[in-house]
């Protein structure tokens, strides 16, 4: 894989705020010598109802209501899914069997989520 392929988000934490970058601006970033204290996101591959990108540390809305955070399994490198930060299915899988996924948040600019709001 070539830079040129690989999309990412990167999270810049800095003054109690948190700076979201992607694509070709994240690229860039990655080879500035001065960057500090930022986390590489990954691209999921798969993109929400609305052809958003879904990245890792996402918040997605399944069509039945339920709510899930994006993650990746370090042993099996697939794409998982946490329910109240437990372990519960791979992405792959709900991407399969629902017919709206929409990305709704990710964890680092919700922080407060109200799931009786995110269903309306």
């Amino acid at each position: 894989m070539k830079l040129k392929d690989f999309d990412c988000r990167l999270v810049l934490a800095n003054d109690n705020q948190t700076h979201l970058i992607y694509g070709e601006s994240a690229r860039n970033y990655i080879n500035d010598p001065d960057l500090k204290d930022c986390e590489i996101e990954l691209w999921t591959g798969y993109t929400d109802s609305n052809g958003k990108g879904i990245y890792e540390n996402d918040l997605i809305l399944t069509d039945n209501g339920d709510v899930f955070s994006v993650t990746r399994d370090d042993e099996t490198t697939a794409w998982g899914l946490l329910d109240n930060g437990i372990a519960c299915c791979s992405l792959a899988e709900v991407m399969f069997e629902s017919e709206k996924v929409k990305v709704i948040g990710n964890l680092h600019e919700t922080t407060d989520l109200n799931q009786a709001e995110i269903r309306e």
